[in-house]
């Protein structure tokens, strides 16, 4: 499947919103579904229609937010800019419009209701288990998109899945290549193979202290250490403005208007529709006329779902007795919205016509439901205090931003607003703990105003915590470098072993070149204290054997005039010599097993879906008008 957006409402948002991977297809683009609009400033047009530069900005910012998450300060900061990030999502972006195209051009559907319950099934959007619309809202508006856009750019991936799925789903494996491939995966082997443990030669190793100078000097980046930073500082946090503030009764029922007001504004409907579409078939008339029948049925008592299952053209929907399940404002076209919020519970409107045809609605239901005063007292009387504290606080954050820009240090502004100088450890330029954490306190810190001219910051907004800092330079360590000394030991063992691997591989290289000509001897590895392992009969998987030895015996040569032989280095630093003796081919009667056959046919029909669809692709791209700007 395409699983950016599948992944993008499973995880990404979770970590803050986004992980936007640049495969083929999958990234953010701008419409909505029942809406559309121009195009300005278009970065490349495919088959004429226009790519924004709007929405190519936003796919690499959310690409270097998803880059950043996954491999923190791990990925070069170099390849996080614009012009890095640009060509990789500009040409995804592309991708996934051309297909996004060929799928409309082949009749592929996505039905409302499976957008819903997508979104409805995601965690991301769900409090205490259930979908939370005003979760869903504030996370996508986060992102910079509306509800449409998301719900939109969800259901071309949707499409795009169809597209694919019909790849990978209609390819097959033929009877004969089932049994080859079952046949290759059951052949056995006889091998024979020499382990030369790394420690034969590790301890054997001299390490000068030339060479570890020599060392050091190369690789001094190694043991680097980064500039460092502690900071003093002052906070005002709003909470503290608010401990002494009354609240009368007035202003809680005040406040309780508001908490209404904005439930109303965010509720849910539960709906159900009937879309008469307008198309080629069926011009706007018909579709009224025959709306308007359908509406008159069910005026006359006949059951909405099963008139939903015959005539509405949301297919998707209409499955399902024509639900839409639970949507709020913004989810639908403005003529759709207004007549759903316009119903009441159990209503059924009249056909509303919107450029999909004529849609009859019916509301099911209302969430959440408005709750009475006193169950939320509590918290309306601690948003009254945190009201009323805004402005005494905002007060004293102009005085701080007056008192530090003229202030020499944080001694007199503390004192002047009644607080504490507080202190953090020393952190680098990727931050720390506590307020190190903050990427504006990090800038701050390491910026020449604060580091170099030794001035107090500006302030410094925790918008999430309502409270404001401002910082100053308590110590500064530049960047150096470990002694010698220091790392004398680590380098000693790091060269020892790569001189160690290099000996052993020597050593082996011998020893295969010996096997080769028929000049071994068992006295060669006397001294090692190892012997040949025979092994017959071992399969791909074999227990009793290493996994890269088992490995390298299968990809050895079959030769009928003689052995195969081959050296390798092991992960562990080990060296192996293998020699192939006899191969023994899968036999019938071990792959008789249907299970077995259908799960290689599974296997081998998805890697042909895949190479099929991979040229889809390619021809798609080749085969467009695609103009880069």
């Amino acid at each position: 499947m395409l699983d950016t957006f599948r992944n993008l409402i499973k995880g990404w948002l979770g970590k803050v919103l986004i992980t936007i991977f640049i495969l083929p297809f999958a990234f953010f683009g701008v419409s909505s579904i029942f809406q559309s609009s121009g195009v300005d400033n278009s970065v490349a047009t495919v088959n004429g229609n226009g790519i924004d530069e709007r929405d190519l900005l936003r796919a690499i910012e959310m690409q270097r937010q998803s880059l950043v998450s996954r491999f923190g300060d791990q990925f070069p900061k170099d390849m996080l800019s614009v012009e890095s990030l640009r060509p990789n999502v500009l040409n995804g972006m592309i991708g996934r419009e051309l297909l996004t195209q060929y799928a409309d051009k082949n009749g592929h559907y996505i039905g409302l209701e499976s957008v819903y319950e997508e979104i409805r099934g995601s965690s991301t959007f769900q409090q205490d288990g259930v979908f939370s619309n005003n979760l869903f809202e504030q996370l996508i508006r986060r992102a910079g998109m509306s509800p449409n856009q998301f719900m939109d750019e969800l259901r071309k991936d949707k499409k795009g899945d169809q597209v694919r799925e019909g790849y990978f789903n209609t390819d097959f494996a033929t009877e004969l290549e089932i049994t080859q491939l079952l046949k290759l995966n059951e052949q056995q082997r006889d091998i024979s193979y020499l382990q030369i443990p790394l420690h034969k030669v590790k301890g054997k190793i001299a390490v000068t202290d030339e060479e570890i100078e020599q060392y050091f000097e190369e690789n001094r980046d190694r043991y680097k250490v980064p500039e460092q930073i502690a900071l003093e500082y002052i906070e005002l946090r709003q909470e503290d403005f608010s401990a002494d503030i009354e609240v009368t009764e007035e202003e809680i029922t005040t406040q309780f208007a508001i908490r209404i007001a904005e439930i109303e504004a965010t509720q849910n409907r539960d709906a159900s529709h009937i879309l008469i579409e307008v198309s080629d078939d069926q011009d706007e008339d018909q579709a009224g006329s025959l709306a308007g029948e359908v509406h008159q049925r069910l005026l006359d008592g006949e059951d909405f779902a099963a008139l939903a299952k015959q005539y509405s053209s949301d297919t998707g929907s209409a499955e399902k007795g024509g639900s839409l399940g639970v949507a709020g404002r913004g989810a639908y076209v403005e003529a759709f919205e207004k007549a759903l919020f316009d119903l009441e519970i159990g209503a059924i409107s009249a056909p509303v016509l919107t450029e999909f045809g004529f849609h009859i609605i019916k509301l099911h239901g209302v969430e959440p439901p408005v709750p009475e005063l006193e169950t939320i007292r509590q918290s309306l009387h601690a948003e009254v205090k945190v009201t009323k504290a805004e402005q005494p606080f905002n007060d004293k954050v102009e005085e701080l931003k007056e008192m530090a820009f003229a202030a020499s240090d944080l001694q007199d502004p503390a004192e002047l607003l009644g607080v504490e100088i507080k202190h953090t450890g020393y952190f680098t330029r990727t931050g720390g703990s506590g307020i190190g954490a903050n990427k504006e306190v990090v800038e701050a810190a390491f910026g020449d105003e604060v580091l170099n001219e030794k001035r107090n910051s500006e302030v410094i907004e925790f918008s999430a915590e309502n409270k404001v800092v401002v910082v100053r330079v308590k110590g500064h360590k530049p960047e150096t470098y470990k002694a010698l000394e220091k790392v004398q030991v680590p380098i000693k063992l790091a060269i020892e072993s790569e001189k160690s691997k290099a000996r052993i591989k020597e050593l082996g290289e011998g020893l295969v070149a010996k096997v080769k000509a028929g000049n071994f001897k068992d006295e060669d590895i006397k001294d090692l204290g190892v012997s040949w392992v025979d092994k017959k009969s071992i399969k791909r998987n074999e227990a009793g054997v290493p996994r890269e030895i088992a490995q390298k015996a299968f990809t050895l040569p079959r030769n009928s005039e003689k052995e195969a032989i081959e050296g390798m280095s092991l992960n562990n630093g080990d060296y192996a010599i293998v020699r192939l003796e006899a191969v023994i081919e899968g036999k019938e009667s071990a792959i008789e097993s249907d299970e077995k056959k259908q799960q290689m046919a599974d296997v081998l029909g998805g890697q042909k879906g895949q190479f099929n669809f991979q040229n889809l692709t390619t021809w798609l791209r080749d085969s467009a008008d695609v103009e880069e700007m």
